[in-house]
């Protein structure tokens, strides 16, 4: 006797029931209700810290992923009107001969770059590194990285403005 006809449930049984469980349940919608929520917010061991990843992201991380690209746009043309006027030098050497070939490549290279770094950090934005330091905080250092970078491009642009003027 197999299990099957211990319990009473026969292949055809289960056949239908399995179908119209299937049925029931639209497959167009069987995952869209995790789409913009998530489904796991938390990590469920204490000893999978660092190492699981969850699917859901923090909203404001994507407030500080948008800023930060503003800020690389940003550094970007300033970088190149800080070229233009004379006032520095691209001290990266294949970005320099990028904007020396085609400064359209250059923007485009240089927002392609951040923005897959940015996807790669928020991806792993729960993981620890050296088990103090998260990923999420070193996206908010950037943050600040770049907002002190633009800054000091401003600076750099008012003075190199009252040179030419003066």
């Amino acid at each position: 006797m197999t299990p099957d006809e211990k319990s009473g449930v026969t292949p055809a049984a289960f056949e239908q029931r399995v179908r119209s469980e299937r049925r029931r349940r639209s497959p167009l919608l069987a995952d869209w209700r995790w789409a913009l929520r998530g489904r796991r917010r938390q990590i469920r061991r204490e000893s999978d810290c660092g190492r699981v990843q969850v699917d859901w992201i923090e909203p404001r991380l994507l407030a500080v992923v948008l800023a930060i690209l503003l800020l690389s746009a940003l550094d970007a043309a300033f970088t190149l009107d800080l070229l233009r006027a004379g006032v520095v030098i691209e001290v990266n050497p294949f970005m320099r001969a990028l904007v020396h070939e085609d400064i359209h490549i250059f923007v485009n290279l240089k927002m392609v770059i951040t923005a897959s770094a940015l996807v790669f950090l928020v991806a792993c934005s729960k993981a620890t590194l050296l088990s103090r330091v998260t990923v999420s905080s070193i996206l908010y250092g950037l943050l600040f990285l770049y907002l002190g970078l633009v800054a000091y491009e401003l600076y750099l642009l008012r003075l190199a403005s009252e040179v030419l003027q003066g």
